[in-house]
C-alpha cells in the first residue's frame, strides 16, 4: 500500500510540475504575441524592445483616461496605447536605429497637451517615463452670414494657426449659421469656404483675451453678385472627376487673373462681382471651355455651366 501511495503522490507531483511549466510557456507566448502586435519593426527601427510609460493629467491635475498615446516614426504610426482610469499608460516598442527617431504624442479630440511630443533617439534607456499635461483651452464661437444678414448653414469653417499656417481644426455651421470650436490659447485665422453659392469671405483673426476667452468671430460674405456652376462635357453629361481651374476676366479689366479650383464634383464659384461683362475660361490639360456672360444690377446670382469643347463668342 505504501508503494502504491508513493507512486500516486509522485504522479501528482509530476502532473503539477508539468501543468506549471505549460502555464508559464503559455504566458510567455501570450506576452510575445502582445509585443508583436504592439510593435512593428520597420525601416529605421532596431530589434531591441523598450517600455514607455507615463501619466496623462488634465489642466486641474486630474487623471485622464482613454487618451490615445501614439508612437510614430518618419512615415506612420508604429504602436499605440490608451491611458487607464488613473491616467497611466504603458506601451511596448522597439528602439530606433542610430540616425532615426520616434515621437510619442498624446492625442484626444479638441484637446492639446504639453509637451506636443516626446522624441526618442537610439540612446534612450530601456524603460522611459513620459508624462503629458493637458493645456488650458477656450471655446471660440461665431457665425457665417450672407451680405444681407441671412445665415449660411452647412458652411465649412477652417481655423489656422497663425504661427505655423497649419489647419488646427474644422467645423460646420448649423442651420442658424453658427459654429463652435475648442482651442488652446494662441492666435488663429478663421476662414469660411465659398461653397456652391460662390460667397467670398475675408478671413478673421482671433486672439485670446485674458480673463474673457475669445471674442465671437463673425464671417460676413462680401457684397456683390455671384457666379457658380459646373464643368460638363459638350453633351451636358457631368465630368467624372474634378481638376483644373476656372478663370474669370471682366471686359473693363477690373477683374483679371482671378481663378478658382474645380472641385471633385466639377463645381466652381465666384463671388463679390460688380455688374458688367465677364469671360469665364476653364483649363485642364487638353480640355478647355469658354463662355461670355453679363451681370446686371438686378441679378444677384447666375448659374453657368461650362461645356468642354464648346466656346461662346
Amino acid at each position: 500500500m505504501r508503494r502504491i501511495r508513493t507512486s500516486i503522490t509522485e504522479s501528482r507531483n509530476r502532473c503539477s510540475i508539468e501543468f506549471v511549466y505549460i502555464v508559464r510557456m503559455a504566458e510567455r507566448a501570450a506576452w510575445g504575441a502582445i509585443l508583436a502586435c504592439a510593435c512593428w519593426v520597420g525601416p529605421g527601427i532596431a530589434d531591441e524592445s523598450l517600455v514607455l510609460s507615463g501619466r496623462v493629467v488634465s489642466v486641474e491635475g486630474e487623471p485622464m483616461d482613454g487618451v490615445r498615446i501614439s508612437l510614430t516614426d518618419e512615415a506612420a504610426e508604429v504602436a499605440y496605447s490608451r491611458s487607464e482610469t488613473d491616467g497611466t499608460y504603458r506601451i511596448a516598442c522597439v528602439r530606433p536605429e542610430p540616425g532615426h527617431s520616434l515621437r510619442v504624442r498624446a492625442v484626444s479630440p479638441e484637446r492639446t497637451f504639453d509637451p506636443a511630443f516626446h522624441e526618442l533617439g537610439a540612446l534612450i534607456v530601456a524603460t522611459q517615463e513620459m508624462n503629458f499635461v493637458e493645456l488650458a483651452t477656450e471655446f471660440l464661437s461665431g457665425s457665417v452670414r450672407r451680405s444681407d444678414g441671412t445665415p449660411v448653414p452647412r458652411c465649412v469653417v477652417r481655423v489656422y494657426d497663425e504661427a505655423t499656417e497649419e489647419i488646427v481644426t474644422m467645423a460646420e455651421t448649423d442651420e442658424g449659421g453658427l459654429f463652435t470650436v475648442r482651442l488652446s490659447p494662441k492666435s488663429y485665422r478663421v476662414e469660411a469656404e465659398a461653397g456652391t453659392e460662390g460667397l467670398r469671405f475675408s478671413p478673421v483673426h482671433a486672439s485670446l483675451t485674458p480673463g474673457r476667452g475669445y471674442d465671437p468671430v463673425n464671417l460676413v460674405a462680401e457684397a456683390g453678385a455671384r457666379i457658380a456652376g459646373r464643368v460638363v462635357f459638350a453633351d451636358g453629361s457631368p465630368r467624372p472627376e474634378g481638376g483644373g481651374v476656372v478663370l474669370i476676366r471682366s471686359s473693363d479689366l477690373s477683374v483679371v487673373g482671378n481663378l478658382t479650383l474645380v472641385s471633385d464634383d466639377g463645381s466652381y464659384a465666384f463671388g463679390g462681382l460688380e455688374p458688367g461683362a465677364y469671360t469665364l475660361r476653364y483649363l485642364s490639360g487638353n480640355d478647355s471651355a469658354k463662355t461670355n456672360i453679363v451681370l446686371t444690377k438686378d441679378v444677384g446670382f447666375l448659374n453657368v455651366h461650362l461645356h468642354i469643347g464648346r466656346s461662346s463668342p
